[in-house]
């Protein structure tokens, strides 16, 4: 799953102790190789259209999708929604700490190459970070989905596309939301500027919890003309 239990960094971004334990480590290394193994991957148990765990392990498809399918066609999510992944998203997201932006946009990449492999299934053309609102923008000063999404792009030689897809009306915090009012929040807050030039794009994200905000990307890049959208956790929040 980790690349030589190491994820090397720009050596100006890298702390002398591993962010989880203060464990001492070398040069160019943001986790220490125990923190590494011991983060909490998706392996192959999610299902993969919505991210949940798999109750049947022999079904790569849960049962509620198999119902109700969700409006994108592939997901892959590196980790779930918990301790230590969710601090180390919370301090990306709320400390500017993009070092940890590039650790696991790094370990998305290892996860998902696996999964392309493993599925045979074709690389996206084209990779969309939700977007933020430029008020969020301004005030948080990155975005962090598109942080997570540069070394992914890196890795697979894959273009990033900011500008087509954009978030139009300022939203309230999804998190602080119930399911219902997450649904509501969410209506026509996103626009395509333009027709995409590619069918196949992936979706980039850091947390889903309810799928409302992918879902709403998903259905104006549909509109637009994208025909396979793929999306990328770095993490899936466990019912």
């Amino acid at each position: 799953m980790v690349d030589n239990c190491t994820i090397n960094v720009r050596s100006w971004l890298v702390p002398t102790n591993c962010l989880l334990c203060e464990t001492k480590v070398e040069s160019g290394n943001v986790l220490c190789p125990d923190c590494l193994e011991s983060l909490p991957y998706n392996h192959n148990m999610a299902c993969q259209r919505c991210g949940l765990p798999l109750v049947d392990l022999a079904q790569p498809v849960c049962g509620n999708c198999q119902k109700s399918s969700p409006s994108w066609d592939f997901v892959v999510s590196a980790f779930s929604y918990s301790h230590p992944v969710d601090k180390l998203i919370q301090s990306m997201k709320f400390r500017e700490k993009l070092d940890i932006a590039y650790l696991l946009g790094t370990l998305m990449h290892n996860v998902v190459k696996n999964q392309y492999l493993l599925q045979q299934r074709p690389l996206p053309e084209l990779i969309i970070p939700v977007p933020l609102h430029n008020t969020r923008l301004r005030e948080r000063g990155f975005n962090q989905a598109l942080e997570l999404a540069r070394p992914l792009s890196q890795h697979f030689a894959i273009p990033i596309d900011t500008r087509i897809c954009q978030r139009i009306v300022p939203t309230v915090s999804q998190s602080s939301l119930s399911g219902e009012e997450r649904a509501t929040n969410l209506k026509n807050v996103f626009s395509i500027k333009q027709q995409l030039p590619v069918r196949h794009v992936a979706i980039v994200d850091d947390v889903m919890t309810t799928g409302h905000t992918i879902d709403e990307v998903t259905r104006v890049l549909r509109a637009s003309g994208v025909s396979k959208i793929d999306v990328w956790l770095c993490a899936r929040t466990v019912r």
